[in-house]
């Protein structure tokens, strides 16, 4: 009996409100901190078209183990458009996407990769020193994808030169060398980071010695020429930025550029786009001994109103208002609080009032009791008697089922064992005066047992 008391103890202990309100709780705290700390079973994967974004991309998959990823898979795209389309179609989470192709709508811009200047320039031996001096012209595109291109294009018609007047020759920086030997090329148009050895190895290659060095062309007006192309910025080159004994250019001058920027689908939060653009700049110098165009990374333009807005992560990493785990969460575990206070006080009340009837069902009983214990004081026969001591028996057996269904609690018990013994004490007492003998002592019952009537004496 002891042992089911404590039993039913415990479980009235681990089923009040305030206590299942502080184990929900804990699960909650327990839920997010495992949520903030083990991210493992994340799988991102990021798009990437042409071989430098492409090498960048599987750089990050050898080392993505700082971003707390259980992987990073690589989307080698066809072109820029298929890239960027990944994203919005929930392929990828992430891409490097050209500024002047497709950036895609679902995304923000968490950093530029690398920015590529549009250098155009002229043989030595050629007369060649301005965009309209191409038209009949033969000029190498390095590198020669679809996107440059059309840039190229784009630049011919805004200086009034017709594109089908200039012969576009797709070509490997290799090549270069050969060809303007040969003099089968003009003029090579290079889009590449200005600090890159790829242009470094397309103006070497354009040279025939230190007094016979290519032209380094301006595009002027290039900051009208953006604001007409999306996607498209002005650069400046300053003087002599090309050494030697005549650097290159003679004064600062002005061409455009693209950009390559890596952004992350606005279905990914806050907290991880704001870890995966710090980590993506403190791993730099590591990525960039895998993926040399690594090294070109910048950070993006931060004003309010750009053209390629943020994710508000990476907004988060720029302005330094990261967000701590309680800034992010603490929010909800407020919400949780108040709903499981008013559960709680929802489940407080059903308790109390279910206690309530417990207690008015104690009550009626030992009303019942109360009234036999006063009959019998009265009674005249010993029959009497004995029907009042079956009554006491249906009155225990029904308290004992009510027990078993929890309708009193541990002091309704004790109460209706005494009230039991005394009831009985008042049968035994009157019994003892109707029978002449001497007053019977109390039974001292601790439970409920069914008595045995007594036949009538005469």
């Amino acid at each position: 009996m002891r042992t089911r008391r404590a039993l039913r103890r415990t479980v009235l202990i681990f089923t009040s409100g305030p206590t299942v309100i502080a184990i929900v709780l804990a699960m909650a705290v327990a839920a997010a901190l495992l949520f903030r700390f083990n991210r493992d079973w994340r799988v991102y994967t990021l798009a990437a078209a042409g071989a430098p974004d492409i090498s960048i991309a599987k750089a990050v998959e050898e080392l993505h183990r700082g971003i707390d990823v259980s992987e990073v898979r690589v989307l080698a795209a066809d072109n820029p458009e298929a890239a960027s389309a990944a994203v919005d179609a929930g392929k990828a989470q992430l891409a490097i996407v050209r500024s002047d192709v497709s950036v895609p709508k679902n995304a923000g811009t968490m950093l530029i990769v690398h920015k590529d200047a549009g250098l155009l320039f002229a043989g030595a031996q050629t007369k060649i020193t301005k965009v309209a001096d191409l038209a009949k012209k033969r000029v190498g595109i390095v590198p020669g994808d679809a996107p440059n291109v059309r840039l190229f294009d784009e630049l011919l018609t805004y200086y009034g030169v017709q594109t089908g007047s200039v012969t576009h020759l797709p070509l490997q920086p290799e090549q270069i060398g050969a060809l303007s030997a040969s003099k089968l090329i003009d003029a090579v148009f290079v889009i590449a980071p200005l600090r890159s050895p790829l242009v470094e190895q397309v103006f070497a290659a354009l040279s025939s010695g230190e007094k016979s060095r290519p032209l380094l062309i301006e595009l002027k007006n290039a900051e009208a020429f953006a604001a007409r192309q999306p996607g498209v910025s002005k650069l400046d080159v300053p003087a002599g930025f090309f050494g030697g004994v005549s650097p290159q250019p003679a004064d600062d001058m002005t061409t455009v550029a693209v950009d390559h920027q890596l952004v992350a689908s606005l279905g990914l939060g806050e907290g991880p786009v704001d870890r995966l653009t710090k980590w993506f700049f403190s791993m730099r110098r590591a990525l960039a001994e895998r993926a040399p165009y690594a090294d070109f990374m910048e950070g993006a333009e931060t004003e309010k109103g750009s053209q390629f807005p943020l994710h508000p992560g990476a907004t988060a990493y720029y302005q330094d208002t990261e967000k701590s785990f309680l800034d992010q969460y603490g929010d909800w575990f407020y919400i949780i609080a108040m709903v499981l206070g008013g559960a709680g006080s929802a489940v407080a009340t059903m308790v109390g009032s279910f206690q309530a009837r417990g207690r008015r069902t104690a009550m009626a009983v030992i009303d019942e009791l109360m009234s036999i214990q006063a009959t019998a004081r009265d009674a005249d026969t010993l029959a009497t008697l004995n029907e009042l001591d079956a009554a006491i028996n249906r009155v225990a057996l029904k308290a004992l089922h009510r027990a078993r269904e929890n309708s009193f609690d541990e002091a309704g018990m004790e109460t209706l064992r005494l009230a039991i013994d005394e009831a009985r004490r008042a049968i035994d007492v009157r019994r003892a005066e109707l029978q002449g003998t001497p007053e019977a002592a109390g039974s001292g019952v601790t439970a409920f047992p069914v008595r045995k009537s007594e036949p009538t004496s005469g």
